[in-house]
């Protein structure tokens, strides 16, 4: 069937709308990962001593480095369309793994934080 430009015009707006949610999803991606990188400057400059943040932020930086060369070893390795769900669930399992590792560290600081307060209570009272 050959397409008329009528309806080519009423397909229009159908794309539009896939264009304007995929732009969304880009910015509020791009957005929430601005804010997460806030987030972790904020955690890092409050926890780690000065002399010791060099030295944390030269690890951290190699390990981003290194994270993003096996990204694109994977991405080179694994071309195929057939092979972009295996990319897509190894990505699920390292952001999934990233946000386990950060609820631990919230909970070990909370337990900490709990302990100190005693310790001050206990302090207080003797």
């Amino acid at each position: 069937p050959e397409i008329t430009p009528e309806d080519e015009i009423s397909q229009t707006p159908q794309i539009f709308t896939s264009v304007i949610l995929l732009l969304t999803g880009i910015i509020s991606a791009r957005l929430g990962l601005w804010v997460a990188d806030l987030s972790v400057q904020q955690v890092f400059q409050e926890a780690v001593e000065q002399g010791n943040r060099g030295t944390i932020c030269g690890v951290q930086n190699g390990l981003q480095s290194a994270m993003d060369l096996l990204k694109f070893v994977l991405v080179v390795s694994l071309p195929n369309a057939n092979t972009f769900g295996i990319l897509i669930i190894l990505s699920f399992l390292f952001v999934a793994t990233g946000g386990v590792f950060f609820f631990l560290y919230c909970i070990k600081t909370l337990k900490n934080n709990q302990d100190g307060t005693k310790m001050e209570n206990l302090e207080e009272q003797i």
